[in-house]
């Protein structure tokens, strides 16, 4: 598995794309295609970049969690969820704040891609976050493995 690290874009209200719409610059130059919409309107975009590789690397498999994180915050705030992906089905909630993946300390968005670079999709997760005033541990979550 390897980490992706997604692009951050913020769009007018009226001009937020859908998923799956390739975005492009002032110059007309592919950044990234739209992954995931917040509440908030971010949208999170697999960068250009990561395209070619994947189309160069058929065989690379990646990890998924099923959320969205703001990779721009100082604190790892779930954005989103995947209708009925791994964090969903894990009882993890939309604003709940990500402090550990199987005892590993996340502080940010890159802690979590350090945490996930090596999980292979087949062991369950422990997962910890903070939920309000109360610390939530749920276990044996399974992620998802997508071969691209």
């Amino acid at each position: 598995s390897f980490p992706l690290r997604l692009i951050r874009a913020q769009f007018p209200k009226l001009a937020i794309p859908s998923i799956g719409q390739p975005c492009y610059d002032s110059e007309n130059r592919l950044v990234g295609i739209v992954l995931g919409v917040s509440r908030k309107g971010t949208c999170h975009l697999l960068p250009a970049r990561a395209i070619s590789f994947l189309a160069a690397h058929p065989e690379a498999k990646r990890v998924r969690l099923g959320c969205l994180l703001d990779i721009n915050s100082s604190t790892p705030v779930i954005e989103g969820l995947i209708n009925g992906g791994p964090l969903a089905r894990g009882g993890i909630q939309t604003g709940d704040i990500l402090i550990n993946i199987n005892d590993t300390p996340i502080r940010n968005y890159g802690d979590m891609l350090d945490a996930t670079y090596y999980l292979t999709g087949d062991k369950p997760l422990s997962i910890e976050v903070i939920r309000g005033t109360q610390v939530v541990k749920s276990k044996g979550i399974i992620p998802t493995q997508d071969s691209r």
